[in-house]
């Protein structure tokens, strides 16, 4: 029974210390895991920001576009009329 009982204390110490580095490594887990989180979240912020510079910049091309159409269009009409 001695012997048993050993082998269970034994065995016992050995599942504390194996949940004590279980613990310690989930910590690090969670502690890596709010640190990509914080990292995604500024990428999702830039993405916006980009996003945005886009569409701005597609609304100067459509700008452009149409001050180049109303040039030619101008230009004709001097042409074909004066």
């Amino acid at each position: 029974m001695k012997m048993k009982f050993f082998n269970l204390e034994r065995a016992s110490r050995s599942l504390v210390k194996d949940n004590k580095n279980f613990n310690s490594e989930l910590e690090i887990l969670i502690m890596d895991t709010c640190a990509c989180e914080s990292v995604v979240t500024g990428l999702e912020k830039e993405l916006r920001g980009f996003e945005k510079e886009l569409q701005d910049s597609k609304m100067e091309v459509k700008g452009i576009k149409n001050m180049i159409v109303c040039v030619v269009v101008l230009v004709l009409f001097y042409k074909f009329v004066m």
